[in-house]
């Protein structure tokens, strides 16, 4: 499987897969993404098996983590061990970094597929936080529980994991009314 940083050609592919595969209120618009893929800190790899591309991840980098803002296998490749593949491939892609968190969404039983993807995640070796976590968007936050992968066995304080989502909500979410009203409400559970 082969790795590669991708441009914003391949980007629109790759939006077309993520209006199915993600809940609209998870997903930021194509214009928000074009803007954001201008800051180094926030890139798109596409994953390749021969010269097939089977899947693709958004990244955001910044200080010591890496957060996986978006992570999917293409339809026709799903169940055949690919998102394994990616979320292994991390440790190696981002080396001096410390980790990687992931939003997920919070399991649900009347929806098996969130039991599903919780289990992908620490199947792969992330944990979910003890954080009250709520993803920014402009119907007032949604909530969601944070994982995070250790690349180097460092387990990040509440201070750093805060921080960083500080960060990361400063770069990814500046089109979000009342930001600094949704972080206030993130705190430990």
């Amino acid at each position: 499987m082969k790795l590669k940083e991708l441009g914003l050609k391949e980007f629109e592919i790759a939006y077309k897969d993520m209006t199915l595969q993600f809940p609209t209120e998870e997903l930021k618009t194509y214009e928000t993404f074009c803007e954001l893929f201008k800051n180094p800190h926030y890139r798109l790899f596409g994953f390749y098996d021969a010269n097939t591309l089977t899947g693709y991840s958004v990244i955001f980098e910044y200080g010591e983590y890496t957060l996986v803002d978006y992570v999917a296998i293409l339809k026709q490749f799903h169940s055949k061990g690919y998102g394994s593949k990616i979320l292994h491939s991390l440790p190696e892609l981002f080396k001096e970094k410390n980790g990687c968190f992931f939003e997920v969404e919070k399991i649900s039983k009347t929806n098996p597929q969130t039991m599903k993807r919780a289990k992908f995640y620490t199947t792969n070796g992330a944990i979910k936080l003890d954080i009250n976590y709520i993803y920014p968007n402009n119907s007032g936050g949604l909530p969601m529980d944070l994982y995070y992968m250790s690349f180097n066995n460092h387990q990040p304080s509440t201070n750093e994991i805060l921080d960083f989502v500080k960060e990361m909500f400063n770069h990814l979410h500046k089109d979000v009314k009342n930001i600094d009203k949704i972080f206030a409400q993130i705190k430990s559970a």
